[in-house]
């Protein structure tokens, strides 16, 4: 007797496996074969790489550009429909170490804009959210007027200057640790010498 038990992802492998034995076996001998079908798994779709992500991301930005309603983070509707595009290849990149950067113009003042650009930053998290990304790797992060990259005398260079902008970041490293007071900083040492 020959008996055989097991699954496959092939719907044919029981026909298959009993042709086969019928080819080799005797006819005598008895055969009991219970191949059970079972569904291949589902490839998982492959992953756009975080650089190419944030380069496809940025390639965007450089024709198009997330605007808010003046002096809100409200997102206007060219912004909602940059977003979209935006949310499109995140879907593709899985769950990146990603920042999102806000930054303003020198107008007002500097804790206003410091502020506005941190609630631009997250009201942009939150479109993500509100388009289904998956956004725990991400960090909202406002600079205000802290980094511009144009002049802000003129309404071409202060228009520049109000942007949003995503980056890769990393981890910082803890510092190591330093057991030797010789290896410490100058004004370090002088703690440890005065406690000892």
């Amino acid at each position: 007797d020959l008996a055989v038990t097991g699954m496959s992802h092939r719907k044919d492998a029981q026909a298959v496996l009993a042709s086969s034995v019928r080819q080799i076996l005797p006819k005598t001998v008895r055969t009991d074969l219970q191949i059970t079908y079972q569904p291949p798994p589902k490839a998982e779709p492959d992953l756009l790489p975080a650089a190419l992500c944030i380069i496809q991301i940025n390639g965007l930005l450089q024709s198009e550009k997330i605007n808010f309603d003046p002096g809100s983070d409200r997102v206007n509707l060219a912004g909602q429909n940059l977003l979209d595009k935006i949310a499109d290849i995140l879907r593709q990149c899985g769950e990146i170490p990603l920042e999102i950067a806000g930054h303003t113009d020198s107008q007002g003042r500097e804790e206003m804009n410091l502020q506005l650009s941190q609630t631009r930053a997250q009201a942009v998290l939150m479109e993500l959210q509100r388009r289904r990304i998956l956004t725990g790797s991400f960090v909202a992060q406002g600079y205000g007027e802290t980094k511009p990259i144009a002049a802000n005398d003129s309404a071409e260079g202060r228009d520049v200057n109000r942007r949003i902008e995503f980056y890769l970041y990393e981890n910082e490293p803890a510092p190591p640790v330093q057991d030797d007071p010789e290896a410490l900083p100058a004004e370090a040492k002088e703690n440890v010498d005065a406690v000892q």
